[in-house]
């Protein structure tokens, strides 16, 4: 009975210890706090736009401001160790040509449907409720 006790709490204990996905990604965005948009919603910005979508987080007041493409945006989030979402995004209203307005339409409906974040190959990967891929994030350079 002492042996399943004491296995039973140690598989507790390395449980606890375990982070999730979205809490690595957040240590990563802690480490990292300037990111390019890499891809939205099957769009990729190089192709779409001259300007490439950035997304930059403060931390510290959980706020989040960049570029969709076209024009500057900033929205409040929430992000703890099981979730990720954004709040209601503001952004200008300039006219955006070749392509822009479609790459923004996608950041901005990537970033309303966005749940869950995870950290992979250096990049930032975030995901909807059902996990179909919404944003790829990349360290800015």
């Amino acid at each position: 009975m002492f042996r399943l006790s004491l296995s039973f709490f140690l598989i507790l204990l390395l449980a606890g210890c375990i982070k999730s996905d979205n809490f690595s990604a957040r240590m990563r965005v802690q480490k990292q706090k300037h990111w390019e948009i890499i891809y939205a919603d099957s769009l990729q910005p190089d192709s779409m736009s001259l300007t490439r979508p950035t997304m930059d987080f403060e931390l510290s007041n959980l706020k989040c401001t960049g570029n969709g493409g076209c024009n500057s945006f900033s929205a409040n989030f929430l992000w703890n160790t099981k979730s990720m979402e954004f709040g209601q995004i503001s952004s200008t209203k300039m006219f955006c040509g070749n392509g822009g307005s479609d790459l923004e339409a996608a950041v901005f409906g990537a970033m309303r449907n966005v749940n869950v974040a995870k950290s992979a190959n250096g990049d930032i990967q975030m995901l909807d409720d059902k996990g179909k891929l919404r944003l790829i994030l990349t360290p800015k350079k």
